[in-house]
């Protein structure tokens, strides 16, 4: 059963972000319905799902507000309840997160602005071409010094246990005692 599209109020402007990740590599898109071109922005290998998902989310209000628009609603649509709630709560503690929410606020001083949640894959026309840019993204390689973003800690220490747990394996096959 597809999802019905999100109810658009009246004159609103609807956008869709999305982040994609896929053989290591990591990608944002956002289609902007017209507005302007479209992006898809490769991360390189370093950033998360939810880094991509903010980081369109930050992008797509970076680009809103250097757009003449007249006072209609913007309406940005993401499919990532893990962003919307980052961006919800009273204490903020990650940078992109910091940022995203600084660039939502200064767009909102013109505009209302609306972050609201989309069901993925679900047939939803605008989440499907941010979602097809995000992939096209997170398939081309990143072009520059990497990290992209900031490395997460969780990131770190996946790296940390993946490398003890090698060195242990291998010193482990070494062992002529046992």
């Amino acid at each position: 059963m597809e999802n019905e599209a999100p109810v658009i109020p009246g004159e609103a402007i609807a956008v869709y972000t999305d982040g994609s990740s896929k053989s290591r590599e990591t990608g944002a898109g956002i289609h902007f319905n017209g507005l302007t071109e479209d992006m898809s922005i490769p991360l390189g290998k370093y950033a998360t799902i939810f880094q991509a998902e903010t980081y369109a989310i930050r992008q797509c209000a970076l680009v809103l507000k250097t757009l003449e628009l007249t006072d209609e609603p913007i309406l940005i649509c993401s499919d990532s309840q893990a962003a919307i709630r980052a961006l919800h709560k009273p204490r903020i503690t990650l940078t992109l997160v910091r940022e995203c929410m600084e660039v939502l606020n200064e767009l909102a001083v013109n505009h209302p602005v609306c972050l609201t949640w989309v069901s993925g894959h679900t047939g939803i026309q605008g989440n499907e071409q941010a979602d097809q840019l995000a992939k096209q993204a997170s398939s081309t390689k990143f072009i520059g010094p990497e990290p992209s973003l900031p490395i997460k800690y969780t990131v770190v220490k996946t790296a940390i246990r993946y490398w003890a747990h090698k060195q242990q394996e291998k010193r482990w096959q070494d062992l002529q005692t046992c």
